[in-house]
């Protein structure tokens, strides 16, 4: 890789997962129906902060290093409610992809090849992506 790129400072790479390849299915849902299931979500992430905004605030925005374990919490009970709250943030960053999803394209029409949505540009010489 060095050869190749001529790196000076060769990067660490390890072994690469991306949960971005295969093939995904979505509920058929309506605009409502996903509404009401984030509102239920977040209200119900409210009740979780109100019981433990200490560790909210402290590892709220991080809680996937508790989760890959880079960080380890002294007590279960802490872990255990960092888990829960990664989980919880985890499923409304979901339902919020599928919201915007359904919400911007309710016909799920692909105007453009993904690579086009994404910025690249056809070749100059070939026309081709």
């Amino acid at each position: 890789m060095e050869a190749s790129f001529l790196l000076k400072n060769r990067p660490h790479i390890g072994e690469m997962k991306a949960s971005n390849s295969g093939v995904t299915s979505h509920d058929n849902v309506q605009l409502d129906d996903i509404r009401e299931r984030i509102s239920t979500r977040i209200e119900g992430m409210r009740i979780m902060r109100s019981q433990r905004p200490d560790l909210v605030k402290a590892y709220g925005l991080r809680s996937h290093v508790v989760r890959t374990g880079k960080l380890s919490l002294g007590q279960a009970a802490e872990r255990d409610f960092v888990l829960a709250w990664d989980k919880e943030k985890s499923e409304l960053k979901r339902e919020l992809k599928e919201y915007f999803r359904i919400r911007f394209n309710p016909d799920l029409e692909l105007q453009q090849t993904v690579l086009q949505s994404i910025g690249f540009e056809p070749c100059k010489a070939c026309g081709s992506i």
